[in-house]
């Protein structure tokens, strides 16, 4: 090995321009990959009209998500199915409140 190999090792030469494309193109890639990740991830706030629910079940939570005459009849008839313990009826009743859907009237306890 030459003598100043060390020496020629520690220059440092730049990048070279493929090594600079290579490098903004992977970061303009990770910049969309996680904008597309956050898009789709805040997908599941209520919007009005609609509510989304996490139920506990049997095997663990379970996500409910209805809009339209789906999510209006639910929750207009909650309270009255024998389906729903109470705990889920409270947990879709605030999921229609908060998506702007009419639940009746509850009485206070």
């Amino acid at each position: 090995m030459p003598q100043d190999h060390w020496w020629a090792l520690r220059q440092h030469k730049g990048l070279s321009a493929r090594q600079k494309w290579l490098w903004g193109a992977g970061a303009v890639l990770l910049i969309a990959v996680l904008v597309l990740a956050i898009a789709l991830a805040g997908g599941s706030s209520a919007r009005r009209g609609c509510f989304t629910a996490n139920l506990p079940g049997a095997m663990g939570a379970e996500t409910v998500h209805q809009c339209g005459a789906e999510a209006r009849q639910t929750c207009s008839t909650v309270r009255q199915s024998p389906r729903y313990p109470p705990v889920v009826v409270a947990l879709i009743r605030d999921a229609c409140r908060a998506g702007g859907l009419k639940t009746p009237a509850w009485p206070r306890g």
